[in-house]
């Protein structure tokens, strides 16, 4: 697992202040760190989403 994604997550957890969803865009990441941030989710009350770009565009139609 991609540690900054770990190091993110429990940022996101313990220190923002609000709700957060992750934008993942380019080929920088492997997917087995992508999934294991999306499967935070459930767990990361304050993670709503993990996206990247078109599937954020597809879900902000439909949300927002």
């Amino acid at each position: 697992m991609e540690k900054r994604l770990h190091h993110l997550n429990l940022n996101i957890q313990d220190c923002y202040p609000a709700a957060a969803i992750v934008l993942i865009d380019g080929g920088g990441m492997k997917p087995q760190a992508i999934s294991w941030l999306t499967k935070q989710v459930g767990y990361n009350q304050n993670l709503l989403a993990v996206h990247n770009l078109s599937s954020f565009i597809a879900w902000s139609n439909n949300h927002i």
